[in-house]
C-alpha cells in the first residue's frame, strides 16, 4: 500500500472520529449559551439551532493536526516548506474566530468583511499569495502571466474572501455545506496526492474527516449548524490550499515563475462560487446592496421548483461531483482506482449516515 494513502486514512479516521466524539459536547454547549440560529423566512428550519459546529470542527482538524505532526516527525514523508503548514493552521484559527465572533456576538456583514481582508492580507504578504497565473489551460499561447505586486496582493484578498464568503453563503441547507466541503476536498485529495507533496494530502485528510464526522449530525434535519465559524474555517482551507496545492514550485518565499493554476480548484469548487457571483449579480441589478439577504440563492431556486430539502442537497452534491470531474478532464488526469482507498472512504461515509440515521 502508498504510505500516502495509509496515512492519509488514518489522518482522516482521527479527524472524524474526534469530530464525531465532541459534537454532542458542543450541541450541550451551545445551548447553554443560547448560541441558536432562529427560524426566519429565509431559512428552512422551523425551530431554533445551535449554530456554532465550527468549534467541533476545529477540534477534529486540532487531533488531526496532532496525529499529522506525530507522522512528519517518525517517517520521511514528502514536506512541504513548514511555515506553509504553520500558515494552514493559523489561517484555519483566524478565519475560525472571525466565524465564531460573528455566532456569539453578529457581527455587521461589514465589520466580517474587513476582519476577513485584514486577515487576508496578512496571509498574503507572508508568501500565500498569488504570484503569477497559469493560463496554459485557457490557451497554451497565453502561457503564465506575472502580476504586480500590488495586482497580486489585490487578487490574493479577493480569493481568500471571495471563497470563504462562498462556502458561508452556501450554507442554507442542512448537510449542503459540509457534504459539498466533503466532495471538493476528496477532488483536492486525488488531484494533488501523486503531484504534490505529502504534507498538502494530509492537510486535506484532515478537512475530509472533520467534514464527514460533522455530517453525522449536520444532514437532514440537522441538529447542530457549522455556523459562520465552520463555514469560514471551510472556506479559508479552500482558498489557502487551492494556491498550496496548484501553484507550481510553490516556495517560501515565492519562486520567481512560480504560477498558480487556478482553473483547476475553480473547478472544483465551481457551485458555490458561481452561486456567490450570480446572487451578488442579481441583487447589483435590482438595487440591493450584495449583502442584502434574500432567497435567491442556487438551493433556493430549486426549492422553489418543488423539490424537497433532501432532494435539493442531493442535486447539488451532484452538481459538485460533476463540476469536480471537469476538473479531472482539465487536468488531463489519469483515474486510477486504488481498491484500499475506495473501501475506506466508503466505510467512513456509511458509517456517518448509520450514526445519523441512529439520532433521527
Amino acid at each position: 500500500m502508498n504510505i500516502s494513502i495509509f496515512f492519509s486514512s488514518i489522518i482522516i479516521l482521527i479527524a472524524w472520529l474526534s469530530t464525531v466524539t465532541v459534537l454532542p459536547y458542543v450541541r450541550r454547549l451551545g445551548l447553554r449559551l443560547s448560541v441558536l440560529d432562529q427560524p426566519d423566512s429565509r431559512k428552512q428550519h422551523t425551530k431554533p439551532i445551535v449554530r456554532m459546529g465550527g468549534l467541533a470542527m476545529i477540534v477534529g482538524l486540532f487531533f488531526a493536526w496532532t496525529i499529522f505532526g506525530l507522522i512528519e516527525q517518525f517517517t520521511n514523508i514528502d514536506s512541504l516548506n513548514g511555515d506553509f503548514t504553520l500558515l494552514i493552521i493559523l489561517g484555519s484559527l483566524t478565519f475560525f474566530l472571525i466565524g465564531l465572533s460573528d455566532d456569539l456576538f453578529k457581527l455587521s456583514p461589514f465589520s466580517r468583511l474587513l476582519l476577513q481582508i485584514i486577515a487576508a492580507l496578512f496571509f498574503a504578504t507572508q508568501g500565500l499569495s498569488i504570484q503569477a497565473l497559469d493560463l496554459t489551460l485557457l490557451s497554451p499561447e497565453l502561457g503564465t502571466v506575472i502580476l504586480p505586486k500590488l495586482l497580486s496582493t489585490i487578487l490574493t484578498v479577493v480569493w481568500f474572501t471571495g471563497i470563504t464568503n462562498s462556502i458561508n453563503w452556501l450554507d442554507g441547507l442542512d448537510g449542503l455545506a459540509s457534504g459539498v466541503a466533503v466532495i471538493a476536498f476528496g477532488f483536492f485529495h486525488y488531484l494533488s496526492s501523486s503531484d504534490i507533496h505529502d504534507e498538502f494530502t494530509f492537510l486535506v485528510s484532515a478537512l475530509i474527516g472533520t467534514s464527514l464526522g460533522f455530517l453525522t449530525q449536520n444532514s437532514f434535519p440537522a441538529r447542530i449548524l457549522m455556523g459562520d465559524s465552520g463555514s469560514y474555517l471551510i472556506g479559508f482551507n479552500f482558498a489557502a490550499l487551492s494556491i498550496l496545492g496548484f501553484t507550481s514550485d510553490i516556495s517560501l518565499p515565492p519562486l520567481p515563475g512560480s504560477s498558480f493554476n487556478f482553473i483547476i480548484p475553480l473547478l472544483i469548487i465551481l457551485v458555490p462560487t458561481l452561486d456567490m457571483a450570480m446572487v451578488i449579480f442579481m441583487r447589483l441589478i435590482n438595487g440591493r446592496s450584495p449583502f442584502y439577504p434574500d432567497r435567491s440563492h442556487l438551493h433556493h431556486r430549486i426549492l422553489n421548483l418543488g423539490l424537497s430539502h433532501q432532494k435539493t442537497v442531493i442535486l447539488i452534491y451532484i452538481l459538485s461531483i460533476f463540476s469536480g470531474l471537469l476538473a479531472f478532464f482539465f487536468a488531463n488526469k489519469e483515474v486510477q482506482y486504488n481498491i484500499v482507498a475506495i473501501i475506506f472512504f466508503c466505510i467512513v461515509l456509511i458509517t456517518t449516515f448509520a450514526i445519523r440515521q441512529r439520532l433521527k
